[in-house]
Formats: C-alpha cells, structure tokens, sequence
C-alpha cells in the first residue's frame, strides 16, 4: 500500500468513529470517581493531618508560655471559667482557689495569648486543668496561691496530685506528680467547650468512659491513649489529644537556667549549713565549762568536807557549800581534818591548803555544757533558757554565726533543742554536763530541725522535741551526747571520766 492509500485509509476510519460507546462512557465515569475519591480522601487526610499538627504546636506553646508565666510570677494561673454567659480570658479564682474544681479553658488574657492561640485544630477551644494540691498547714492550693512557689522547694515531686492512665478501668498510672492537663476534645469535639462558651455535646459515659473521664470536672486522674474509631474497644473510641505537664516539666527547664534550685541542691546547702552551724556548738561546749554544783556521794568515793574526820590518801572531798571544785586528800599524822573549822577553799587548780593534819589540792571538774535555746521568733539569738522546746539558735554566742546562718534554704528559721542536762548553766546533779560516763552519754544531746520544702513544722513534738519522730517533709539533725563528748576529748579537751572523778 502506498503512502498516499493508508493516509486515506485512517482518514475514512476517523471518519467512521463518530463517538464513544456507551461502554467507554461508562468506563470513563468509573475512572473520574475513583480519582475523585481518592483525592477527596487525600484531602481530607491532609486537612486532618494540617488539624492535628496546629493542635499539637499549639498545646505545645501553652506549656511553654506556662512555665514563663511560672518563672515570672511564683505560681500558674487558674482556669478561664464563664462569667456572665461568656469566657473573659482572665484566670476566675479567689485568693488562689479556683472556680469550677480547677478545671476549665485556658486564660489566654492573664498568659498574654491571643485568643486563636488556645483553640484546637478542630475550632474549638483547649479544656484545661490545674492541680489543687492543699499542703499541710496551709489553706489554698501550692501551685496557683501568690509566692507559695517561690517560698518552698522548687522541686518538690510531691506536689502534684493528679495522675495519667492509659484507660479508665486501669489500675495503674502511665504518669504521675501532673500539676496541668491540656486537653483538645479531637475531631468528635464531644465536650469541648465552642467558641460561643456553650458546651458541646458530653460523650457517652457507657460506651465512652474514656473521652467522657477527660470531660469530668473534678476527675484526679486523665486518659491519653492512641487513637482508636472502634466503639466496642476498651475506654470505647478516642480521639482526644492530651498534653500534660508534671513537676518536673515545668521546673526542670528553671532548674537547668539556674532560676531555682533543685530540692537536692537544696538539701546539700542546708546540709553544708548545718556542718557550721555543729561545728559552732562544739566550740562553745569545749571551750565554755559548766559551774558544777552538786555533792558527789560516798557511794562514787565522794565525801563532803566534815570536821574531826580521819581521811585516807588520794580521797575526794568537796566543800560543804560547793564551787565548782573538788580537792584530793593528803594525810598527815592522824590524817584527821580541823576539829571545828573549814578550811579556805583554794579555787586555782594544783593549789594546795592545810587542814590540821590534811593537805588538800585543788582540782577541778571538767564538765562542758551546750548553750540553752533562743527565742524563735523573733529570732533573739540570745540564750533564753529554753530546753526540750521549740527554741531557736543562740547564734550571738555561737563564733562565726550570723541571723542569716539561722536560715534554711527555704527561708525558715531552723529550730534548735537541746537536753537541759547537758546545757544547764549551774548543774546540780551528779549526771549532769558532758563528760565520759555511762549515765552521760547517753540521750541526745540537742536536735537541728528545718520545717523543709512546705515550710510548715510537721513534727509532732508533744510528747518531747527531742524524743518526736521527725515528719516526712521536715528535716531533723540529731547529735547524741556520747558523739559530741567523744569529738571534744579527741580534740584534746580536757573532761571528766566519771560522774564524781
């Protein structure tokens, strides 16, 4: 066939095609909806995509914006609740106490957000909740009350009651120590709160205990789990997405910038504090020695001065109206001491006097005593008499301290109690004062206490302050008088042997 046949040939078949069969139609049809369905589906797929990635950075900069408001301020914000038909913005609460149990949106206006900033992907906007944990001895809750934060330990672990769970029935928590809860109601919205302030529909509490426990005012406990559309699953279907903060996020960040102090540095300042403040007391013991007033008796070898009285070597006597010494017998003849008169006592130690047919030598008692508490407060520091109580340091006689070596790192005086029988300026039993014996060492001689992150005295001290058992949140320093006697003999200070030596 030549060039110009087969030219005419095709020209005559397209001639003959005048349309498409009913079954090309049909195909093609076929074809455009299938590829308008998958790119509906795409669509959609990229418009839930774009939905979740907005609610997540968002949720995201509301943490970050939490701990700002946290750094700058000592406490986080209460929740944005209705006021007057609608949300104002602002944190709703009165002296630290929230409305509505600490749970409603976020106050964009007291963060200095823009409104947008605290609605979800899906338009509506994020449900927030704050912890209200209530320490002892106090009467709002820690994290939302003006300078509570600022005046107690920034890393308290404690200090956070709400928990995570992966499902409502679980028994067990994915997280723990949860101060905030952020919560987007995801793609169903089932009770999130609109844009209008009304309240979208509640989920099924039956067949969606899970999203219906994220909708619960007063609920302690939170659900984060993965997605799920299958209703017969267990918590039912989820679409929530929840994001959390515990103690740890929002102060680690402070912590690593140096704004606050972890509890343990927190601990380790205190613990180098009290090493001074120890090393004080033991100074004043060793040096400062107790007016010893007792008369020992013949049963620990000890006589009191009498006339006419035979004595034998190396006997110990003390005056008939004591001062402070004892002296040690040498006989002569008959060994026997002034029929009627005593003798003037000498009070330098090695000093000798006669006494008819006795030379008496002087010797002293090495007793040493504590100093007696203070006024706690206002701190006097200055030795008040106070023993086995709540007393405060004496650091004015204390070398080396100061009214802020008083301080713990929490900015509270620690308490100082001490045994009367060891810090008795005039000590008028036999047991009394430090000294080797067995009476003497044992007991505790005096105890340190710092009321600890909550700033609050949780040790029960009726029965005793020095006997208490120390509170879980206090901090107790104790220091028996067997210790202390055996640091000052071992630092070559003189000290009594023996309850009459």
């Amino acid at each position: 066939m030549s060039a110009s046949e087969l030219g005419e040939a095709m020209t005559q078949s397209f001639h003959n095609k005048s349309g498409f069969t009913l079954t090309e139609m049909a195909m093609v049809m076929l074809l455009v909806g299938i590829l308008a369905s998958l790119g509906m589906s795409f669509i959609n797929a990229k418009m839930s995509q774009t939905s979740y990635t907005v609610t997540k950075q968002r949720m995201q900069m509301i943490k970050d914006t939490m701990i700002s408001y946290l750094r700058v301020n000592g406490k986080l914000p209460c929740p944005d609740w209705i006021v007057s038909g609608d949300f104002t913005g602002k944190e709703v609460s009165s002296s630290g106490t929230c409305s509505n149990s600490s749970y409603g949106i976020v106050p964009y206006v007291t963060l200095g957000l823009a409104r947008e900033q605290i609605i979800d992907g899906w338009g509506n906007f994020f449900s927030y909740r704050i912890d209200t944990t209530i320490q002892p001895g106090k009467t709002t809750p820690f994290w939302t009350s003006v300078g509570t934060y600022v005046n107690n330990d920034k890393n308290e672990s404690s200090i956070g009651s709400l928990t995570i769970k992966s499902t409502t029935t679980s028994s067990s928590n994915t997280a723990s120590n949860v101060v905030v809860v952020l919560l987007s109601h995801g793609p169903n919205s089932a009770g999130a709160y609109s844009l209008k302030a009304t309240r979208n529909t509640l989920p099924d509490a039956t067949n969606n205990p899970d999203e219906s426990t994220n909708t619960t005012f007063s609920s302690t406990f939170y659900i984060d789990r993965p997605f799920s559309d299958n209703s017969a699953a267990t918590g039912g279907a989820f679409d929530d997405i929840i994001g959390y903060m515990t103690v740890a996020d929002l102060v680690g960040p402070l912590i690593g910038e140096g704004t606050v102090k972890s509890s343990l540095a927190n601990r380790t300042t205190l613990d180098t504090q009290v090493s001074r403040i120890k090393n004080a007391l033991f100074y004043f013991a060793s040096v400062d020695q107790a007016t010893v007033d007792r008369n020992c008796s013949t049963a620990t070898g000890y006589l009191v001065w009498s006339a006419n009285t035979a004595m034998s070597q190396d006997q110990k006597v003390v005056p008939t109206t004591p001062n402070g010494y004892y002296y040690t017998a040498t006989p002569n003849g008959n060994g026997k001491t002034d029929p009627s008169t005593e003798p003037t006592w000498p009070t330098v130690v090695g000093s000798q006097v006669t006494d008819n047919n006795v030379i008496w030598t002087c010797a002293q008692h090495y007793r040493h005593r504590l100093p007696a508490g203070a006024t706690y407060s206002p701190a006097a520091g200055t030795e008040n008499g106070l023993y086995d109580a709540g007393g405060g340091l004496p650091y004015s006689v204390l070398t080396a301290l100061t009214s802020t070596d008083i301080t713990d790192p929490w900015g509270h005086n620690i308490y100082y109690s001490v045994n009367a029988n060891v810090a008795s300026a005039v000590q008028t039993s036999n047991n009394s004062g430090l000294y080797f014996g067995a009476a003497g060492t044992s007991g505790i001689a005096y105890r340190l206490i710092s009321l600890g992150p909550n700033g609050t005295l949780d040790t029960v001290t009726t029965g005793g302050w020095l006997s208490a058992n120390c509170s879980s949140d206090d901090i107790c320093y104790n220091v028996t008088i067997g210790d202390l006697v055996s640091t000052i003999a071992n630092a070559g200070v003189k000290m009594d042997s023996s309850a009459c030596p």
